[in-house]
């Protein structure tokens, strides 16, 4: 007789469905490692599975069990800044850009020289208008991780934006 999977197991499941976009399966694979954390003592791994599922469901479009999954992690993880994270990535995916905002500063508070993090924060920024701000968060997250590709791609695309607005430009 075959044991069944442990928690850690359906958690390495998942991830490598996730490795592979089969959001679905992950999301089925994070499920049964969440219900295993809730019958046993699993300590941190709980929250983990948690986030990684709200990642597969956000990752799916299903926004909504993303942000249910990742509430929880949030409650559960402490000062683990990726479920703030993850939780304001699901927030920008749904436009709600101040509940975005408010995530990516909590996950910035905790991890202040994460570079991506503000990456995140400047995508939010530059999605609910504020331009300058996301520039600012863009030039941090250069400054704390030189050559980042993701900070530089977006800085491009809004020093772009402003050569195409031209004088107007230099106003935002």
């Amino acid at each position: 007789m075959i044991p069944p999977l442990t928690l850690s197991q359906r958690v390495a499941r998942g991830e490598a469905c996730m490795d592979d976009g089969l959001f679905d399966e992950a999301a089925a694979e994070f499920d049964a490692a969440v219900t295993l954390g809730e019958t046993e003592p699993a300590g941190a791994e709980l929250p983990l599975a948690l986030l990684r599922r709200g990642e597969a469901n956000l990752a799916a479009g299903r926004h909504d069990a993303a942000v249910a999954d990742l509430d929880r992690a949030v409650l559960l993880a402490g000062d683990d800044p990726l479920p703030f994270a993850a939780r304001g990535e699901a927030h920008l995916e749904r436009e709600e850009y101040a509940a975005a905002l408010s995530d990516f500063n909590e996950a910035i508070r905790l991890a202040p020289e994460a570079a991506l993090l503000y990456v995140s924060r400047a995508r939010a920024y530059r999605q609910a208008g504020e331009r300058m701000r996301a520039i600012d968060d863009l030039e941090k997250a250069l400054a704390l991780a030189p050559g980042l590709a993701w900070a530089e791609q977006e800085l491009r695309e809004l020093h772009g934006l402003r050569e195409q607005i031209g004088f107007w430009g230099t106003l935002f």
